[in-house]
């Protein structure tokens, strides 16, 4: 703005000089010029003044301008950054209440969802409180229904055993004559053919150590159903004799596998007794913690080389012996 001002003023003196140059030559002829010549170029010295008068208004009116411009400007800055100030403040409030107000909100929609977690889980366990004292009770009767059948064949069998115990001598007739001789029988100490012997094993019986037994390996069966198989094949559910027979014994059975023996304490606790003769059994080896007491774990099996009493409904392997002297 100040070269367009300058540059307007310089055109007006170097125009108003060349006018008076003009207005000389046109008065002298001879070359020279009047003392009256530069008249025109002092007339315009008024005009020049007013000019550079009005420039120099405007220089100041332009400076004033721009002071009040910066001066506007740094007042817009200073308001927009206390504006920015209180704005930040402000919004970091409302958004903290806003928050709180989300998280409260949200906190209380998730203990309604706990509650209502909670209260089913709560009716569930209740219900399946129920259902396990039902089943329980209905164990117990079908338990104790087994039990009674048992001890009905039991008792059977023992008193089967002891009328054969208990079978009549053969008697001779007696007379008062005293010259009738009394005649004692001599029991026949010749010993068993061992072929005759075997003539009465059943089939699929092995002889270990002095005795015949059936060791079923494949299927897996209850204690009852054991013995009733053992009584279909001809023999009865096994009773060890002693440590020596054990140890024979052993050796033929797999790992980690139970097999039942004919051995239980169901007619009295703590007294086990042979199924096969109704004898107490004659060899024991028990485990460690073992036998336990109290509950219905009655029947004996062998698992790696001991003795364990057990549920019935326990399924295992089973041992078979041919005779039914222990």
């Amino acid at each position: 703005m100040l070269r367009l001002a300058a540059f307007f003023l310089f055109s007006v003196v170097v125009l108003g000089r060349r006018g008076s140059l003009v207005d000389c030559q046109a008065h002298t002829q001879c070359g020279q010029c009047d003392v009256s010549c530069p008249h025109p170029l002092l007339s315009d010295i008024p005009k020049i003044k007013d000019t550079l008068s009005s420039v120099s208004v405007f220089q100041e009116n332009l400076a004033i301008r721009q002071d009040e411009l910066h001066f506007g400007f740094q007042t817009k800055l200073d308001q927009l950054e206390c504006c920015k100030e209180t704005i930040t403040k402000e919004d970091l409030n409302a958004f903290q209440a806003k928050m709180d107000t989300q998280l409260e909100k949200v906190r209380s929609e998730m203990n309604g969802q706990l509650r209502g977690q909670m209260d089913r889980i709560e009716k569930e366990q209740q219900a399946l409180r129920r259902s396990l004292i039902e089943d329980q009770a209905k164990m117990d009767t079908q338990l104790e229904k087994v039990r009674s059948e048992m001890n009905g064949q039991l008792q059977a069998i023992l008193s089967k055993i002891e009328g054969l115990q208990a079978a009549p001598q053969q008697t001779h007739p007696t007379n008062n004559s005293a010259e009738t001789p009394i005649v004692k029988e001599i029991p026949d100490k010749t010993p068993m053919n061992p072929t005759s012997r075997n003539q009465n094993i059943p089939a699929q019986f092995e002889q270990i150590g002095s005795r015949f037994f059936y060791i079923e390996h494949e299927t897996k069966v209850t204690w009852l159903k054991a013995e009733s198989t053992c009584r279909e094949k001809g023999g009865y559910l096994a009773t060890i004799k002693d440590w020596k027979e054990f140890y024979d014994i052993k050796k033929k059975l797999k790992k980690d596998h139970n097999y039942w023996l004919g051995i239980n304490d169901v007619l009295k606790e703590g007294n086990y007794v042979s199924i096969a003769s109704g004898k107490e059994a004659m060899y024991l080896k028990w485990a460690r913690n073992n036998p336990e007491k109290g509950g219905r774990k009655d029947y004996v099996l062998i698992r790696n080389g001991y003795m364990y009493n057990n549920f019935e409904y326990i399924t295992g392997h089973f041992i078979c012996q041919a005779d039914s002297e222990t």
